[in-house]
């Protein structure tokens, strides 16, 4: 049984909390499946809005749209990863 399609958004612009939090309200109620955060040079890690994101919402799922590995090392990225998923 194929699996049904999912829209996701990339959301690289992260205002303050409130305002982060009301735009992937938005997001969901768009319809949108799956919010993502890029992790690139001058703007915060993706994680903090992750977890914000995720609290904010019900139905989507959430990631990352890319992890600059240059940015941080391995064992920084996983053991954020893994805060994000408990």
């Amino acid at each position: 049984m194929p699996r049904p399609f999912r829209f996701g958004i990339n959301m690289p612009t992260i205002d303050s909390g409130t305002t982060w939090r009301e735009k992937c309200r938005h997001a969901e109620e768009l319809g949108y499946d799956v919010l993502l955060v890029p992790d690139h040079l001058g703007i915060p890690a993706p994680f903090p809005a992750l977890i914000a994101a995720a609290e904010a919402t019900e139905r989507p799922r959430v990631g990352t749209f890319v992890l600059n590995k240059l940015r941080r090392n391995r064992s920084s990225a996983r053991s954020r990863s893994r805060s994000v998923r408990s």
